[in-house]
């Protein structure tokens, strides 16, 4: 919050658009037309999924990210340090977020509120995904981005937006636990 009120009171909250000389660049396949920023933000998104995946199943910090996601006086038992774990997957978190941000840019006029409806749109696909299945979040992720292109054509913005968080809502009722969640008694 502090960031971004700062960005606000220095940039003020008018948009504004990153142009490259890529900008009105346009890939067609058949009938079907993507801007090249839109298939590079795709492409990039997918190389961070497959990296984050890569590391959090395939490496010995994944393996203890997990474990102290999962219970941190277990992990501090077996001789993982959360705080070092913790500090790193903030670090990664970050790192994810900038390179979001700059994926993103020459897509969307950029200010310093533009978060807020990923930031909302993510939590959703979370819910929907299953909470800690990042596999089951791609799935959330790629089904909602379908639907809300084929909705998108019929009804106002608003109502797709209100979609996504309904389809949220019932999965709450229906599947608490999401699409790839395993259920667990606490």
């Amino acid at each position: 919050m502090v960031l971004q009120n700062g960005a606000v009171f220095l940039f003020t909250t008018t948009p504004r658009m990153v142009q490259t000389s890529q900008s009105y660049v346009n890939l067609v396949v058949g009938d079907v037309r993507v801007s090249l920023m839109r298939a590079f933000a795709l492409a990039l998104g997918l190389l961070a999924f497959g990296a984050l995946y890569l590391i959090l199943y395939g490496t010995r910090i994944g393996r203890a990210m997990r474990g102290v996601a999962q219970n941190r006086d277990a992990a501090l038992m077996v001789g993982i340090d959360p705080r070092a774990v913790s500090r790193l997957a903030v670090a990664i978190g970050i790192g994810l977020s900038g390179l979001a941000g700059a994926a993103l840019a020459p897509v969307y006029a950029v200010h310093p509120l533009m978060g807020f409806s990923f930031v909302f749109k993510a939590f959703a696909i979370i819910i929907i995904g299953g909470l800690g299945n990042i596999a089951g979040a791609a799935v959330a992720a790629v089904a909602l981005g379908m639907v809300e292109s084929v909705v998108g054509g019929f009804l106002p913005l608003v109502m797709v937006d209100a979609l996504v968080f309904g389809s949220m809502i019932a999965m709450l009722l229906l599947r608490p636990q999401g699409l790839f969640g395993r259920g667990v008694r606490v």
